[in-house]
């Protein structure tokens, strides 16, 4: 797959994978459900699109995935590390 890459070369409709878990953050400060995104989209390799940029121009990764048989829309700000180009 892809390279690692710094989040601020980022531009709209970039695909990322999330190759490993971030070294900023703590898994214990994220909410339980932030957390096992994370440990999916690490699993499943499965890439996320910017879909945006927000107010202080971080990147919005979006993915659409399946939980229990409903289809849900997972945005995830991706100012971090461990990203990868897909």
């Amino acid at each position: 797959m892809g390279h690692r890459m710094d989040w601020r070369t980022l531009k709209l409709n970039d695909l990322v994978i999330v190759g490993d878990w971030p070294l900023e953050l703590d898994r214990r400060s994220l909410h339980e459900s932030t957390a096992m995104l994370y440990d999916w989209l690490i699993r499943s390799r499965t890439p996320l699109r910017v879909a945006r940029f927000d107010a202080q121009d971080v990147p919005m990764g979006e993915v659409v995935r399946d939980i229990d048989g409903v289809t849900v829309i997972e945005t995830l700000g991706l100012n971090h590390s461990g990203l990868k180009r897909a």
